[in-house]
């Protein structure tokens, strides 16, 4: 009775040299001769209902029914620690019944729907990994995301890249809403082999390039390149085809050439039949008409001679 006793109240000794499997410390039965606890000859401690302020576990904690951590004696925390071995899995969580339906593993909080709590939280050495915040943000801190098989569906919010850009092997598809690139410097889109636009709208243009800055300068709004020294001319840098049949083409030296009819004008292109062309004024010349119907190919441009505006015939021979 000694407030200061420091030794063991019960000492319990056998001295079976045997395997420690084969006896018990210590059994405890109820009125129907059934155990309800044991302690076995290696440690093995056998609790049909445990219920602990404190519980340290050495080696290993087996519980065959429902481990009820939430009554009066709720569990503050549980810490699971491997110090022995390099290659134990340190928390199993598994289900071996047949067609089992529920949950195997739940993580909850009565905390609202906030960011200030993290239901998950994984973490090595080096710092946090990966975690689940209250309001169902998934934060990957490392290592990214990889999916193997089924894809990846995004149902609503959209998807944002911030940094690193996307690569997509396989194919890219936007079946609704269109797709907008910006980019505030370098290029916004680069395509590596081939790319085709398409459009089933009846009265609208299935592509545009539109530069909107107010101050576009010294540049191109479209820009066509090759890497050709020579034979550009087996190339078309542009080359329109209506109804199967090509109708323009420009080749990689530049050299246009149409089935169809050539003309300029300083107010703009303009739908002119031969001998239907606009008065010749001082404010038209240098505009251009060329008819290559085969019927009348003539070059007509408005010029200033000796005075007078009027359309001229350019010829082999003279002006």
């Amino acid at each position: 009775n000694s407030s200061s006793y420091g030794g063991d109240a019960l000492t319990v000794t056998v001295a079976n040299t045997g395997s420690p499997e084969t006896f018990n410390f210590l059994n405890l039965y109820d009125s129907l001769s059934n155990s309800k606890f044991s302690v076995r000859g290696d440690g093995l401690v056998t609790a049909s209902d445990i219920n602990v302020e404190y519980l340290t576990v050495l080696t290993e904690l087996s519980v065959d029914t429902d481990l009820d951590v939430s009554g009066d004696g709720a569990m503050r925390s549980l810490t699971l620690i491997e110090d022995a071995s390099t290659t134990n899995t340190v928390l199993d969580v598994s289900s071996t019944v047949a067609g089992y339906t529920g949950s195997v593993f739940t993580a909850a909080s009565t905390t609202e729907n906030t960011n200030t709590v993290k239901l998950v939280e994984v973490s090595n050495s080096d710092g946090a990994v990966f975690e689940i915040a209250g309001d169902g943000v998934v934060t990957v801190h490392t290592g990214g995301l990889l999916v193997d098989a089924g894809g990846l569906e995004v149902s609503a919010g959209g998807l944002v890249v911030d940094a690193g850009g996307a690569t997509v092997d396989g194919g890219f598809a936007v079946l609704d809403g269109g797709c907008q690139l910006n980019a505030t410097s370098g290029e916004a889109l680069t395509v590596a082999g081939l790319a085709s636009v398409t459009s089933d709208l009846t009265s609208t243009a299935p592509l545009t390039v539109s530069a909107t800055s107010t101050s576009f300068s010294n540049s191109a709004v479209l820009k066509l390149t090759h890497e050709l020294a020579s034979g550009a001319d087996d190339i078309d840098f542009l080359r329109g085809v209506g109804d199967s049949t090509e109708i323009f083409a420009i080749d990689g030296n530049g050299t246009l050439s149409t089935t169809g009819d050539i003309r300029g004008t300083t107010l703009g292109m303009q739908p002119q039949n031969d001998g239907d062309r606009p008065a010749c004024t001082a404010a038209n010349r240098g505009d251009f008409y060329l008819n290559t119907d085969n019927t009348d190919d003539l070059l007509y441009i408005c010029m200033l001679v000796s005075g007078s505006s009027s359309w001229r015939e350019v010829t082999t021979t003279a002006i």
